[in-house]
């Protein structure tokens, strides 16, 4: 019989329970990047931990793939559950709310029998979804909204790697920016005449304008100088799949529609989705960082004074 699962404390973004119990498990995979295509842009496959999951699962064996099917039907359903929960009381609505309900009851006979389940095959469709072959039944990993589907993979791999296995997953790439990060050396320089200076071998130097509540501001600087080399990942991940890049439309946004932060590309609109706590609350250092940014993609090392608005220092960052 189907019963709610811990899946939902991972999907679960609204309440404060549910941010709580997301935080233990997704601190990390929230802060990666989101590849989307708009207007023919090219796939960016940057979700290393989903892929991972899907490659050992379509080659594991019967139990590893009944088990990866366990976890996906509990996570698809208890995500129309919650959109079906969501939905307002017009019309159109309920009609919607009406067909999912149908949906997820399928969703829940299928997964009730899924022990006697003989045959289970994953596949991965050219245009990026997933699909379950049970027997003669087809599920798509697909949610209701668009805008959520990669927060969607992202929980159910790292759900996926916490209560099965995923000893040898690859990084995801803010971990991998933020492993990489620990090597470069970094130093404070103070003067009696100069505000407050960090160094990094990078070629990135940030500054407030003084020494007051220093840890805070060192935070700052550091989360910026995180933010700006995540961001420059995942431009080389863009030029490395065959994109182009116009700096001229290049910008950090926050998109109403995903509910996330963008950074747009191209001048088609292009973009992925990233967490920038502190970028997107401070235009005009993404701006300046440019040709920093530039000469990080061609292998230089550039140089970048951020001058950090006091404000950096008190940004709540999770």
């Amino acid at each position: 019989m189907y019963k709610r699962s811990p899946f939902c404390a991972v999907l679960d973004h609204r309440s404060a329970r549910g941010q709580r119990a997301s935080k233990l498990l997704l601190a990390l995979v929230l802060a990666g990047v989101a590849p989307k295509t708009v207007f023919g842009a090219p796939e960016i496959a940057l979700n290393a931990r989903y892929q991972h999951v899907l490659d050992t699962v379509s080659t594991g064996n019967l139990a590893l793939r009944r088990r990866f099917a366990e976890v996906a039907l509990h996570a698809l359903i208890e995500a129309n559950q919650e959109e079906i929960a969501r939905a307002g009381s017009t019309q159109p609505e309920r009609r919607w709310q009406a067909s999912t309900a149908q949906f997820v009851r399928r969703l829940e006979r299928i997964f009730e029998r899924l022990e006697r389940v003989q045959e289970i095959t994953v596949v991965q469709e050219p245009h990026g979804v997933v699909r379950l072959a049970l027997d003669t039944d087809q599920v798509m990993l697909s949610v209701p909204r668009l805008s959520q589907q990669d927060r969607f993979d992202r929980a159910l791999a790292a759900f996926f790697c916490h209560e099965v296995s995923c000893s040898q997953a690859a990084p995801e790439l803010a971990e991998m920016v933020h492993a990489n990060a620990r090597a470069v050396p970094r130093e404070w320089l103070f003067s009696d005449q100069e505000p407050p200076l960090m160094m990094a071998a990078d070629g990135l130097n940030c500054t407030f304008a003084d020494t007051r509540h220093l840890r805070l501001k060192e935070s700052a600087c550091e989360g910026v100088m995180h933010e700006l080399r995540l961001v420059a990942a995942g431009l080389r991940a863009v030029t490395e799949q065959g994109g182009a890049l116009d700096w001229n439309a290049f910008a950090v946004h926050y998109s109403p529609l995903d509910e996330a932060l963008r950074v747009t590309y191209d001048r088609q609109g292009a973009y992925f989705n990233i967490e920038l706590h502190y970028l997107v609350q401070a235009p005009e250092i993404w701006h300046e960082a440019i040709p920093w940014l530039q000469a990080k993609l061609r292998g230089h090392v550039g140089y970048f004074m951020i001058k950090a608005p006091e404000r950096l220092a008190y940004v709540e960052n999770g």
